[in-house]
């Protein structure tokens, strides 16, 4: 009787689950000619970002569950569809710099940076990575881009010092 009921409980989840997932797709389809009307003003496909999100969210669980080579290869699959590309060279680039593979890191952050070279999030990753690697002077010439641009950023005045003291120019 208990593996009747464990049957049934199962038919009626899979039936909800089934059904839940046609009210998405039909209310997904009712709006999607909308939003691409309107993103097809600014040239973004909401499939693309949406597989791009799939990507990241499935690399980011990965990261979660310690399998840091499945959120890799997550997130550089995820390259191929999303828009904001920097979070998931920033993400990539962490994952190695943490790994202590920082020859990946740097160039993961360098790919990312001849996408968006002057993104603050990743120029201050970029240069906490450069700092890791002891590229000095990249370091250095990172963290005085930051300042143009965000002169605020006092934690780039004390890394600045750093590198200078790291160079012997102090």
């Amino acid at each position: 009787m208990e593996n009747v009921k464990k049957c049934m409980n199962k038919k009626i989840i899979i039936k909800i689950v089934v059904f839940l997932s046609a009210v998405f797709l039909v209310a997904t389809c009712a709006t999607a000619e909308k939003t691409e009307m309107k993103n097809a003003q600014e040239n973004r496909n909401p499939f693309r970002e949406a597989a791009g999100y799939f990507y990241y969210c499935a690399g980011y669980i990965s990261e979660l569950h310690g399998v840091l080579e499945d959120s890799v290869e997550y997130y550089k699959a995820g390259l191929k569809y999303a828009y904001d590309k920097e979070t998931l060279y920033n993400k990539i680039s962490e994952i190695y710099s943490d790994a202590g593979d920082t020859s990946n890191a740097v160039f993961a952050i360098e790919e990312g940076l001849k996408n968006s070279p002057d993104d603050n999030k990743l120029l201050k990753s970029a240069a906490r990575i450069y700092m890791i690697s002891k590229e000095y002077k990249k370091a250095q010439e990172t963290y005085e881009k930051i300042i143009k641009t965000e002169p605020e950023y006092s934690e780039a005045y004390f890394y600045l010092g750093t590198t200078a003291f790291q160079e012997g120019n102090m």
